[in-house]
């Protein structure tokens, strides 16, 4: 067995061998912001299984590799995520009337940003974590709550860790933007219902599925995004433990995202707001994308669009426009491999996150520096790879546009701003 990844011989969610390979992007590259690390090529192959119909990688890449304390993103760097987060606990603290001496569980706790928007200062706040860097800026951020009501775990989740320093049980877990990383779901799941208070919630909120394909987000598509799922195949894990959904949102979060509201069957916290309206219209829509069909067309989209997008790169610098991408992102990698982009067409890639500064997007030799330094460079276009962060750009970069300045937004259609 290769030691970087192993390819799946079942459904992570319900156990069937019946798996069909529906999308293939090729060998693709982690991305690593370390200077000493070399690359790693890992397969990107989505299968569908014609069981319980949960689109998924057939490969599970060593968690080692993408979870350490080289880890690339962290939520409080973003004012559009910070503001979806800060939304999230809102919501909650509606459902939840949370006491001195509650726990709180983030799970995939990152930089802190969830923790830290709580009211309640003397609440016990939980965080689990596997990279070691952005568990440092957490700490950082909740110190001022004190030792004794902050508990950060340098690790991935498991409710026997979680026991050894809790006495009692969460009134609330949330699961953000990290439930599709899982390789087991249902011990995930599991293990979340045997750390939940009786009367407590699970919150999860993830890309959504239907969105990915109506939005040809490919660069949805990477290793750490092993499942890819609808509220059809979420909803089948939950039954299976004994948990239900009592209501859903829809957003626009990373390019369309689903937020669930979950509790034990057992409980009726949450019975005065059921709100999941058109249950039976969400699950009809989603029978589309229980077909192959709808994956032969969605990449046959996205190869059309992304070849456009390599064109026009290829046009505007031979006629000596400067061309910075704008976002070192994670998902943007899918993009940069997939159209093979390196420094012959993209001057820069610009972040905000200081921690990327004076690398290399991977495999491609292309510097990564700030935005200060990118607008003293003055590009001629700015290459938006987190596309779906389009009005914060735009609003970000007023001088950039004013004084001529374009972005190019890949998806869902290759977008030129202003045109």
């Amino acid at each position: 067995m290769n030691k970087n990844y192993r390819n799946i011989k079942k459904c992570r969610s319900c156990g069937s061998k019946r798996l069909t390979k529906v999308i293939s992007i090729g060998p693709t590259i982690i991305p690593n912001y370390s200077k000493k690390e070399k690359d790693i090529k890992i397969p990107l192959d989505l299968v569908l299984c014609k069981n319980c119909k949960l689109l998924q990688l057939k490969q599970t890449t060593n968690p080692c590799l993408l979870w350490n304390d080289n880890y690339g993103y962290q939520s409080g760097m973003n004012k559009s995520m910070t503001e979806e987060i800060k939304d999230i606990v809102k919501e909650i603290e509606r459902i939840v009337k949370l006491k001195s001496g509650d726990v709180v569980l983030d799970i995939g706790c990152n930089d802190g940003t969830l923790l830290n928007f709580y009211k309640n200062k003397n609440i016990h706040r939980f965080g689990f974590d596997p990279s070691g860097n952005v568990l440092e800026i957490a700490k950082e951020k909740l110190k001022k709550y004190g030792t004794k009501n902050i508990t950060l775990i340098k690790d991935f989740f498991a409710k026997e860790i979680f026991f050894k320093r809790s006495k009692q049980k969460a009134k609330v877990i949330t699961a953000i933007a990290m439930f599709y990383d899982l390789d087991n779901p249902n011990k995930f799941v599991k293990d979340v219902y045997d750390c939940l208070d009786e009367n407590g919630i699970l919150v999860i909120q993830q890309n959504y599925l239907l969105k990915m394909i109506e939005n040809n987000a490919i660069d949805n598509i990477v290793h750490e995004h092993l499942t890819y799922y609808s509220f059809t195949t979420l909803k089948k894990i939950l039954d299976r433990h004994n948990l239900e959904t009592f209501d859903i949102q829809f957003n626009n979060v990373n390019g369309g995202s689903f937020r669930t509201f979950i509790r034990k069957k057992c409980s009726n916290i949450g019975n005065n707001r059921y709100k999941i309206k058109n249950l039976e219209n969400i699950l009809k829509k989603e029978e589309k994308i229980t077909k192959t069909s709808s994956y032969k067309k969605f990449v046959e989209r996205t190869t059309k669009n992304l070849n456009k997008l390599r064109e026009f790169l290829e046009r505007e610098t031979k006629k000596g426009k400067k061309i910075y991408i704008y976002g070192a992102s994670t998902r943007g990698h899918t993009i940069t491999s997939f159209l093979k982009l390196d420094n012959t067409l993209i001057g820069a890639a610009v972040d905000k996150n200081p921690f990327k500064w004076g690398k290399k997007i991977s495999n491609t030799n292309i510097p990564i520096i700030s935005e200060k330094q990118a607008r003293k460079e003055k590009p001629d276009y700015f290459l938006a790879l987190p596309w779906y962060f389009k009005n914060e750009f735009i609003e970000r970069e007023k001088d950039f546009i004013k004084r001529g300045g374009k972005f190019i937004f890949p998806l869902p259609k290759m977008e030129i701003f202003p045109n």
